[in-house]
């Protein structure tokens, strides 16, 4: 949310004018600050890139998540959507004022480089400056799992953004009306589709039988988004097969992030770096090979099929150089001066109650407290979900996933239909019972009688 509030305020004073602002040069643009002198028509234009733009900035959120500070949420994420992405847009992408990858034939058609790289830059250099999460990694530098509160809530997270892509990567176009437009456009969302579909099923495939972990569907989630990352770069030139096979090269670049950040002792919670660092980079990379017709798969006996290579390795090496340069300039200040990182305490107990006064996850809610007598919830469960205050309490036990209190009418009617047929079973029993009693006392009185006559 966050990044999204600050994001539109500083892409509209600042960041839009650098990134299309006419009057500009090969560097940066010119003008339209604040939107001063903007027309209207360029609106639904600033719409599409702020969204880019908070894109790149949340990016870094996730890579970081659990230990940052307020404070420097505010900084970099103004710093990021006003400064250091407009640039990169401007060169790779504006061709009225034309940027200098632009006019050297740089191609990244919905931002595998501009977006995703570079926010996986930007994420790499502050998971680095604000190192790992108390407890993540053990005496020997080994991992230590710490799992989220809940797949099925990153589950569908991940569904937002599987479909969120479609328009990512299909509106990049940025036209529907011209001949030729709608095609691209399709072309662009059933390849995105492919391109995770190639991508998770590579991770799911090569995570069970190649690395023999479980069938793991949040790494197969990420990895499908992986996948979607790299379609950015070329998702319009690409044949569906193509699609396929790049997505899944994406896939494979991500269990390489994921495996090589563990390796590194870099801490990224949500593997934003594994999917949108690495998946971008795949993104870049490939376009020159799989372009329809004009790639290296088709035309690599012309020079002009890997002059399109170099220049795309270029542009990566460059958007990671000026990602990777200001990323320093933000964090290592922030560090420094002590208003990067929170403290061990509010770390343990959790921001959301230290600092915002909200508890982000409610006692009654933890499923893993249904089972405590006590009503404790510092009992049996994970140390970094019982905080260290003992202030997180259950209020009640009783009613944990209560269908008859989420569904007062249903409710009801089970209610009386359980009385009525536990009434009619209880009659039944007693008059078993009474049967039964009658039967004993008959075989009681017919046994002493024999005694009597033996006797």
């Amino acid at each position: 949310m966050l990044d999204a509030l600050i994001g539109g305020v500083a892409y509209w004073a600042i960041g839009w004018a650098i990134a299309y602002g006419p009057d500009g040069n090969g560097f940066i643009g010119g003008s339209n600050f604040f939107s001063y002198g903007m027309e209207y028509s360029a609106y639904p234009k600033w719409f599409f890139q702020f969204v880019f733009a908070a894109t790149a900035a949340t990016i870094v959120s996730g890579a970081i998540a659990e230990r940052c500070q307020f404070v420097a949420y505010f900084v970099y994420s103004i710093l990021i959507t006003a400064w250091v992405y407009p640039p990169v847009s401007h060169w790779a992408w504006d061709g009225d004022t034309p940027g200098f990858l632009v006019t050297l034939g740089y191609r990244d058609f919905a931002g595998s480089g501009v977006v995703h790289l570079l926010g996986g830059v930007c994420g790499l250099v502050a998971t680095a400056f604000i190192g790992p999460r108390h407890g993540r990694f053990d005496k020997n530098g080994l991992p230590s799992d710490m799992p989220g509160h809940s797949v099925p809530l990153a589950g569908l997270g991940g569904f937002i953004l599987l479909f969120g892509f479609l328009a990512f990567n299909g509106g990049s176009q940025a036209a529907i009306a011209s001949e030729g437009d709608a095609e691209v456009v399709a072309r662009g969302v059933v390849n995105t589709i492919l391109g995770g579909c190639g991508a998770g099923l590579a991770v799911l495939f090569i995570n069970k039988f190649v690395l023999g972990m479980a069938w793991s569907y949040l790494m197969t989630l990420n990895g499908t988004l992986a996948g979607m990352v790299s379609m950015c770069g070329g998702c319009n030139e690409y044949q569906p097969w193509a699609a396929i096979l790049v997505g899944a090269i994406g896939g494979v670049a991500f269990i390489c992030g994921h495996k090589l950040m563990l390796r590194m002792k870099l801490d990224d919670p949500l593997d934003a770096v594994a999917v949108h660092g690495f998946g971008g980079i795949v993104g870049v990379v490939m376009v020159p090979f799989f372009a329809y017709d004009n790639g290296i798969f088709w035309t690599g006996n012309t020079a002009e099929a890997w002059k399109s290579l170099g220049i795309n390795i270029l542009g990566m090496v460059i958007i990671i150089a000026w990602s990777a340069v200001w990323s320093a300039v933000i964090f290592f200040p922030l560090k420094k001066m002590g208003l990067f990182r929170i403290d061990r305490e509010t770390e343990f107990r959790g921001n959301d109650l230290v600092k915002h006064g909200e508890s982000a996850y409610p006692a009654d809610a933890w499923v893993e407290l249904q089972y405590n007598k006590e009503g404790d919830a510092t009992g049996n469960v994970n140390p970094v979900m019982s905080g260290t205050s003992g202030e997180r309490k259950m209020t009640r036990t009783s009613s944990f996933n209560d269908a008859f209190e989420m569904v007062p009418t249903g409710g009801a009617l089970f209610s009386g239909i359980k009385n009525t047929f536990g009434a009619g079973a209880a009659t039944s029993e007693s008059m078993a019972s009474e049967k039964d009693q009658k039967d004993k006392e008959n075989k009681d009185k017919e046994g002493k009688s024999n005694q009597s006559y033996e006797y």
